[in-house]
């Protein structure tokens, strides 16, 4: 995984990798906990674009692109991101904490370092690290002018042009760096409905960065970030038969031979593995989401002498907008149907779309000290405040032939206007929160070194609810236009890690700490209804609705220990890595779609305690074969529900956790020769990753199929790093699989096809 670029005085000795992730700079080999890092070369050479690129070559975590530009769904050793919830890790870009949990969702370009973090990291990286932490590095500004574009084309009408320049515009005083990216795609999923592709992509970045030495012990940093990508939405399917056309709601005897007494699930639930394709996509109408980015953010850093102190403030904007096709009419409009007229969610009948419109605007200031990194005793202390407003609407309207009937009441989006007159939500959520954190590690003896860290979080949410009266259902009691409620969430999370290094080969450390994440509101009213709609209409148990759903969903807290080595091996030509873990889970944060008779909504629920315990292992090894590269990596967790009280009509103890696959590995070789023409190296590379069974709720309905991937890629590079020529593929094979199983009906989404391209890169 070493360009041709990079050189060493032993070319099969692996070069050093230098992270932050303890806020110092370290050897990557020396820290201890369990971190993936990708530098620059590397993330050139895997065709790094976005996160889910570099998260598939990092064992224990998978992550899911879909539904909207917006939403991304991370999965990392068992703790999950879920819709409408915080992510399950602390995203970081360029030092700054990101506030909005879309900040996975956006291209990654000219990007210096990338660092994946396991466990919890609350303590340093502050706000939904109870999973881990990604810090995202981009190049930074320099005094030497030096660029870069790239351009390229590829499946699916795909374009792309990149560019980078930096320079100096006071001469060893002040620096800058813009860079830019835009790309456009047509698509790959074809719907035979709208004869057509369905998930277009186009996105266009822009970046630039200031920084100004004040003198030898100041500088400071001023970073502006803006993107609008634009994509697909909803591409949904239902892979129950419950839902098919045909379906006699009162015949019992419909349900199938395999159906016993109440709750009867067989063909209620579908199945994870029936795809997309096996459907035929025949939505109506093709969904469209704009998400708008705007990030700044000023750093001061100033060497104190005694300690150097780090202040960040950050402001940030998102908007994310969302339309399509909607399973509202196949969920609810049982009553009054004949038999066999029930219309399919997300099918060609008349039925309705949907409309999702949601903004985050958010303010934040981070104080930091650290110690000189020379002490034998080093410390870290901060605090970190942060203000957040959200406004999010969900809107059903009425959907006829691809046309969305106007009224004087429409909402405009994108040249469209969506009637809700089936439905209408919207709610607005505050946040308010703030911190305290610290470390202290210390030097026992020249090969030990105790270290903690501690951490105390305050978070606290209104919610008001802004959903019209003439939308509010009957069975939602007690829900009024401007209610409001308040809750307030805290923790205090200490971490102790020990390490021992024997020789400069070997690290050994332990660590034993606790993660957090706030909870939050579900919409208003949600628990009435669903309660009253179970009283009076049986079939919602028969589609996995769970009785006990509450307005409020609690925080998510976690108690973690780990294990683990780094060595380096074969007079450095290998690195191998391994770790252990246990994770107690506390109210595990789960999405589930409610949908009843009088309301429709996307809701999170606790599951109230999970045990996953789990393995990791990673190698690297510069073979005796000049220029061959082999790596790997292979991580599985044994997930286990110990208590589930949100749904009691099923048996859950001993279930797998959902989003939750059994294991994940990955396995590939890059190799760098020199060709006829001089100067020139080819790099050949080739990436394999499986995952295993993944189940999808408590209940265990249905569970995927182990999934295989295959990426490869060909590149031709001058020596200098001047020229660099590639064509890749994504999905090589062409594996169809879905990428997400949810809900009453079994809804499917499609998981990403094959796509390929071809990329040219002048440095100058």
């Amino acid at each position: 995984m070493v360009s041709a670029t990079e050189e060493s005085a032993n070319d099969f000795v692996l070069e050093e990798i230098v992270v932050t992730s303890r806020k110092r700079a370290e050897s990557l080999q020396d820290v201890p906990a369990t971190v993936q890092a990708f530098s620059e070369s590397m993330i050139e050479d895997a065709a790094i674009e976005r996160a889910s690129d570099f998260l598939n070559l990092t064992p224990n975590v998978m992550m899911l692109d879909i539904q909207d530009a917006g939403s991304a769904f991370l999965t990392i050793r068992g703790i999950t991101s879920n819709r409408n919830t915080e992510q399950s890790v602390a995203v970081v870009y360029d030092g700054v904490l990101t506030t909005s949990p879309t900040a996975l969702t956006q291209e990654l370009f000219d990007i210096q370092q990338i660092e994946v973090l396991k466990g919890p990291q609350g303590a340093l990286y502050g706000r939904n690290a109870i999973g881990g932490a990604i810090l995202v590095t981009s190049k930074e500004a320099s005094n030497e002018a030096e660029g870069k574009v790239s351009i390229g084309s590829g499946s699916g009408d795909r374009s792309k042009i990149s560019a980078a320049y930096s320079g100096s515009l006071i001469e060893d005083k002040l620096f800058f760096r813009i860079a830019g990216n835009f790309t456009d795609s047509d698509g790959r999923i074809k719907n035979r409905v709208l004869n057509g592709y369905v998930d277009p992509y186009k996105d266009s970045s822009g970046r630039i960065k200031l920084r100004w030495d004040v003198s030898d012990a100041m500088s400071m940093d001023l970073r502006y970030n803006q993107a609008r990508t634009e994509g697909g939405a909803f591409n949904f399917d239902v892979s129950s038969s419950f839902f098919r056309p045909n379906f006699n709601i009162g015949n019992e005897a419909g349900l199938g031979p395999d159906c016993g007494a109440a709750p009867r699930t067989c063909d209620l639930i579908g199945d994870a593995n029936i795809t997309v394709e096996d459907l035929k996509a025949d939505n109506n109408v093709k969904g469209k989401s704009v998400k708008d980015l705007a990030v700044a953010s000023f750093k001061l850093d100033w060497d104190l002498g005694w300690a150097e102190l780090t202040a960040v403030t950050a402001w940030d904007e998102v908007d994310v907008n969302s339309y399509g096709d909607s399973a509202v009419l196949g969920l609810t409009a049982f009553n009054g149907l004949p038999d066999g007229q029930l219309d399919t969610p997300y099918g060609p009948g008349r039925g309705f779309t949907q409309a999702a419109i949601e903004s985050s605007q958010a303010i934040s200031q981070e104080i930091k000290l650290t110690s000189p990194a020379e002490d034998s005793l080093r410390w870290i202390a901060g605090a970190y405040y942060v203000s957040n407003q959200r406004d999010k609407s969900i809107i059903n309207g009425i959907d006829t032939d691809d046309i969305v009937i106007r009224a004087p009441s429409a909402f405009p989006f994108g040249g469209r206007e969506v009637n809700p007159s089936s439905g209408y939500v919207r709610d607005k959520t505050d946040i308010e929160a703030w911190a305290l954190f610290g470390q202290l590690a210390y030097d026992l003896s020249d090969t030990l070194e105790l270290s903690f860290a501690l951490r105390y979080d305050e978070d606290v949410r209104e919610i008001t609810s802004l959903t019209p009266t003439a939308f509010i259902p009957a069975q939602a009691t007690g829900q009024f236009f401007g209610q409001k409620q308040e809750e307030t969430f805290d923790k205090l999370q200490p971490k102790l890690n020990l390490r021992w290094q024997p020789s400069e080969e070997l690290t050994v450390y332990g660590s034993w700490g606790t993660g957090f994440r706030a909870g939050g509101f579900n919409q208003t009213g949600i628990a009435s209804a669903v309660a009253a709609d179970h009283a009076s209409f049986d079939y919602q148990r028969q589609i996995q609705i769970p009785e006990n759903i509450t307005d409020v969903f609690k925080q998510e807290e976690t108690k973690d220990i780990e294990l683990g080595f780094k060595s380096v091996l074969l007079d450095g030509s290998l690195r191998l890595n391994g770790a252990i873990f246990n994770t107690e889970v506390k109210n595990k944060q789960f999405f589930i779609f409610v949908s009843t008779q009088s309301i429709n909504a996307q809701t999170l629920l606790n599951i109230d305690e999970v045990t996953m315990s789990g393995v990791e292992l990673d190698f690297l090894w510069r073979t005796p074969l000049e220029g061959l590269d082999v790596f790997g990596a292979y991580g599985r967790i044994k997930s286990e529900i110990d208590k589930y009280t949100a749904n009691e009509d099923f048996p859950t103890k001993g279930n797998h956790a959902p989003y939750v696959p059994v294991y994940t590995s990955n396995f590939g070789f890059q190799y760098t020769t020199p060709i006829y023409i001089e100067g020139v190296n080819a790099i050949t590379r080739l990436d394999y990753q499986r995952l295993g069974r993944t189940y999808w709720s408590p209940e265990e309905f249905s569970s995927r199929d182990p999934v295989n991937l295959v990426n490869a890629s060909l590149a031709l590079e001058t020596e200098d790093g001047t020229w660099r020529l590639a064509a890749w593929v994504k999905n090589l094979t062409n594996e169809i699989y879905n990428a997400e199983y949810d809900g009453p009906g079994g809804f499917v989404h499609p998981g990403s096809h094959r796509t390929s391209g071809i990329d040219l890169t002048y440095r100058f």
